[in-house]
C-alpha cells in the first residue's frame, strides 16, 4: 500500500484523472433486445427481404408469406409495404431502420403471447419498445419536449419579457429629459432564451426520430443550457 501512495503522488494532474476514471470503469453490455437471438435473426431475415442498396431502399414490394413459413417460434419471414413519405423523408427511417422497428414490435408480441405477465421488458438500441404514433419513436416524450419549450418561448418573444428589457427612469445630466434604463441582464436573458429554445426544439426532435446526428445535438443542447445556467 505505501508504494502505491508513492506512485500515486507522483502522477500529474492528468494522470491522477484517467487513473480515477480506469477505477470507476465497469464493463457495459449493449442493451438486453437488441441482442437477443430472435430478434437479429429476425432482422437478418427481414433487410434480406426487404432491403436493397445496403439496406437504405426499400425493395419492390412482396407478398407476406405464409403462416407456416414464419417457422415454429414465428420469428422471421417478415415483410411489409414502404413507409409513407413522413416516415421515410421527414424522419429519416430507411429499409434497415425499419426492420429494426417492425422485429422489435414482432418479437415483444410473440413473447408477451408466451410468457404473458411474467415478460420482462428489455431495450432495443437503448430504449423501451414503445409504439410509434406517427412515425414518432416517443410520442409523449415529444409533446413532453414541447411543453417544456412554450413558455421559454414566452419568456423570449412575450409581452414580458420586452418589459424586462428596461426598468425604472434615468434623469439626463441636464435634468430635463426623463427616460428608462436599460436593464443590465437584457443580453444574458435573451441569449439564455435562445440557448433553452434551442434546447427544447432539439430535444423533440431527437425523441421524436434517434439517430446518431440528432442524439448529438440534443445532448450537446442540454449541455449548453447547462453550462450557461451556471455561469
Amino acid at each position: 500500500m505505501p508504494r502505491i501512495i508513492a506512485m500515486c503522488t507522483k502522477l500529474d494532474g492528468r494522470q491522477l484523472i484517467l487513473l480515477v476514471t480506469a477505477v470507476m470503469m465497469t464493463v457495459c453490455a449493449a442493451s438486453d433486445g437488441d441482442r437477443q437471438h430472435e430478434f437479429q435473426s429476425c432482422i437478418s431475415d427481414c433487410t434480406h427481404r426487404n432491403c436493397v442498396l445496403g439496406g437504405i431502399a426499400y425493395a419492390p414490394r412482396r407478398e407476406a408469406p405464409a403462416a407456416e413459413e414464419a417457422g415454429a417460434e414465428g420469428f422471421g419471414k417478415i415483410s411489409f409495404a414502404p413507409l409513407p413519405w413522413l416516415h421515410r423523408g421527414l424522419l429519416m427511417w430507411d429499409c434497415s431502420s425499419e426492420c429494426q422497428h417492425q422485429c422489435m414490435v414482432m418479437v415483444e408480441s410473440l413473447l408477451e403471447a408466451k410468457y404473458g405477465a411474467e415478460i420482462t421488458r428489455v431495450k432495443y438500441f437503448g430504449k423501451w419498445p414503445f409504439q410509434r404514433i406517427c412515425g414518432m419513436q416517443e410520442f409523449m416524450s415529444v409533446l413532453l419536449s414541447l411543453g417544456n419549450l412554450w413558455p421559454h418561448l414566452l419568456h423570449l418573444v412575450g409581452a414580458e419579457w420586452r418589459g424586462a428589457l428596461t426598468y425604472g427612469e434615468s434623469t439626463t445630466q441636464g435634468g430635463n429629459e426623463r427616460g428608462k434604463r436599460r436593464n443590465w441582464m437584457a443580453t444574458p436573458l435573451r441569449i439564455y432564451g435562445i440557448i433553452c429554445v434551442n434546447t427544447w426544439i432539439w430535444s423533440a426532435i431527437f425523441h421524436a426520430r434517434d439517430v446518431k446526428w440528432t442524439e448529438a445535438m440534443d445532448y450537446h443542447s442540454a449541455t449548453a443550457q447547462i453550462y450557461f445556467s451556471v455561469w
